[in-house]
């Protein structure tokens, strides 16, 4: 298969960075609101939550896939491959494990709080389930945000050296 050139791989660069700073910026944001914003109205939980939810799909979503789908265009038409180092294993395993936390976890969490922020208002704070998808929005959120970070640092220092081939013997 052909590799992407030189200018190409620019290129994919200026976009990939353009997903993982959507995904983790958004990831930040959403975080920092919902672990300091205090609410006094009652429309203010509604507002709050739709907010969240429309960052979640427009902004998380696409950086996430966007970042992956960048990630399979360097594994296929760069030299850097899937699996040749043992930091983009890492950030593979991290990737696909983020994605599918967010995909049944953290985004359900998210519609059901915004459902019910929509029907209670204000009371929707005194719901157990809001009470709980909120708890963990803030503890998986703060690891997916620290997880983000962790792969954006494995991406810059590559801290593991190249995987060994494995050779037949003669």
């Amino acid at each position: 298969m052909k590799n992407l050139g030189p200018s190409g791989i620019k290129w994919l660069k200026i976009i990939h960075l353009l997903f993982v700073g959507l995904w983790i910026g958004s990831s930040f944001s959403i975080l920092f609101l919902i672990i300091f914003l205090q609410f006094s109205g009652l429309k203010e939980v509604y507002g709050f939550y739709l907010g969240i939810k429309l960052v979640d799909d427009f902004a998380i979503i696409p950086g996430a896939v966007g970042a992956m789908l960048t990630g399979m265009v360097y594994g296929i038409w760069t030299k850097w491959g899937f699996f040749r180092h043992n930091w983009l294993t890492v950030k593979w395993i991290l990737n696909i494990a983020l994605m599918i936390t967010g995909i049944f976890l953290l985004g359900p969490a998210v519609n059901a709080n915004t459902a019910l922020a929509e029907s209670k208002r204000l009371a929707a704070l005194a719901s157990d389930q809001f009470m709980s998808n909120q708890q963990m929005l803030i503890i998986l959120g703060s690891v997916q945000f620290i997880l983000l970070l962790f792969m954006l640092y494995v991406s810059t220092f590559k801290p593991w050296k190249k995987r060994k081939s494995k050779t037949l013997p003669s």
